[in-house]
């Protein structure tokens, strides 16, 4: 569960009946930086749950993966995540099996994406209301306008450990009513996020970017906004005893 194939080279893999769940295919390794080497993988009654099956990589927009000399017969592909640049067999509808589609504007309401791996997704004006994000890896991931409102984003330790969320961008996101646990060492962008009637608990936003976020009435003791950019924030009553503010702007 969780492995990694980053640089494999899979040819003729028989991984019936094996348990797949949360494997990460995304960096597999590529043919002349452009086609995956994947070829007859049988994946017959294999638990592919939560599997990273994303092929997109924005340091080389023609890559893809390419399943669709596989077979999927009974695989279990609950949760998994793909994308416009993950091939399948032309008989097989992935959604229909339970499989995320991961681009921009989709609309996965309720999805539970908790443990799954969204490093450098593209999810941007994506409908996420009420989505269980714990644990999932956002580092780098493209969430900007997207409706996250109930959703719920609660930090457990794993395999990228600290790196969950650096570099994420929720630009404008709409995050009200959202539960966010243990946010830290982010180095997120989140100008003019809506955190209206959030509960955030344990969280640092130390040195991210948060100009025009709207925080009011929060419950915002002891955290840390040391080095944040705060232009036009609305803090409008929130409690902020114990709060560091220092070098913010």
């Amino acid at each position: 569960m969780g492995s990694v194939l980053k640089k494999c080279l899979l040819r003729n893999t028989n991984f019936t009946n094996a348990n797949l769940e949360a494997i990460d295919f995304n960096g597999i390794g590529f043919w002349n930086q452009e086609k995956s080497i994947i070829e007859n993988i049988n994946f017959n009654e294999a638990i592919l749950r939560k599997a990273n099956l994303r092929g997109y990589n924005p340091q080389n927009p023609k890559q893809y993966i390419d399943f669709s000399t596989s077979n999927f017969k009974d695989a279990d592909l609950t949760g998994s995540l793909y994308d416009s640049h993950t091939r399948f067999p032309k008989m097989l509808n992935p959604q229909e099996k339970g499989a995320y589609l991961v681009t921009a504007g989709a609309s996965i309401e309720n999805a539970d994406l908790s443990f799954t791996n969204l490093f450098r997704a593209n999810l941007s004006g994506a409908n996420l209301s009420g989505a269980n994000l714990t644990a999932t890896i956002i580092h780098s991931a493209n969430l900007n306008g997207a409706n996250l409102s109930g959703a719920r984003i609660i930090y457990e330790k794993g395999r990228w450990d600290k790196d969950l969320y650096v570099n994420a961008h929720l630009n404008n996101t709409n995050l009200q009513k959202a539960t966010i646990i243990g946010i830290k060492n982010g180095n997120m962008y989140l100008n003019g996020v809506d955190l209206t009637e959030a509960k955030l608990i344990d969280c640092d936003f130390s040195s991210n970017e948060m100009n025009g976020a709207k925080l009011p009435n929060l419950r915002l003791d002891g955290f840390n906004f040391s080095n944040s950019q705060l232009k036009g924030s609305d803090f409008s009553n929130a409690s902020l005893r114990g709060c560091n503010f220092l070098s913010a702007d």
